[in-house]
């Protein structure tokens, strides 16, 4: 990933640079303009390193912040990180209710702002929109239209002047694309894709 001037690596085996090692499962970055030239340890700074019982899933870039996703005793957790002064802050915990499973679903760089899914045995797999000083806003269903095999539902949200169209597709009961448009201020700010493997459930 890239963020606010670093690129962002998981490593998926230790990595040893002068007399510093990253051990596997660390989040790191790297500066973009020390590209072209050899890399020292100290232009490399540790974003997550997880602990034994966590285990890295993913993240996405906000605004001004990274979320991260973990499994942490085999349940699922966010966290957030913040670049202050040149330095990555300590992870905290996002305060989200329930002991479900939760993943991330698509964001923004506009703002600090971020969708994800939610469902335990009791609630069925929802979306939703979670700004940073606010509540999180259950995305709103719009309609369903159905071609066919192939299902086309229409999920909307508004966040101050940002709005979040979601279009989801899915071909016999099986996900496999949407696409997320930004509209702020009713201009088209950007369209997130993403094409699922089969049987693999977005929301």
């Amino acid at each position: 990933g890239y963020f606010n001037g670093q690129f962002l690596l998981m490593l998926r085996k230790p990595w040893t640079l002068g007399s510093k090692t990253f051990d596997t499962g660390t989040v790191v970055s790297i500066p973009a303009n020390s590209a072209g030239r050899d890399l020292k340890a100290e232009d490399v700074q540790t974003v997550f390193v997880p602990k034994a019982n966590q285990a890295y899933r993913g993240s996405t870039e906000l605004k001004s912040k990274i979320v991260i996703s973990i499994l942490e005793d085999v349940k699922s957790k966010l966290l957030y990180v913040e670049l202050q002064n040149g330095k990555w802050t300590e992870p905290k915990a996002l305060d989200l209710s329930g002991t479900g499973n939760i993943g991330l679903a698509g964001a923004t760089d506009e703002a600090d702002l971020f969708m994800y899914t939610y469902e335990n045995y009791n609630q069925p797999t929802t979306l939703y929109a979670y700004e940073f000083g606010k509540q999180p806003q259950n995305v709103i269903h719009m309609f369903v239209i159905t071609m066919n095999q192939f299902q086309f539902k229409i999920h909307i949200t508004q966040i101050g002047n940002l709005f979040l169209f979601i279009l989801r597709v899915s071909l016999e009961g099986e996900v496999f694309a949407f696409v997320i448009f930004k509209l702020l201020f009713f201009h088209v700010q950007g369209i997130q894709t993403k094409i699922c493997k089969r049987g693999q459930n977005i929301f």
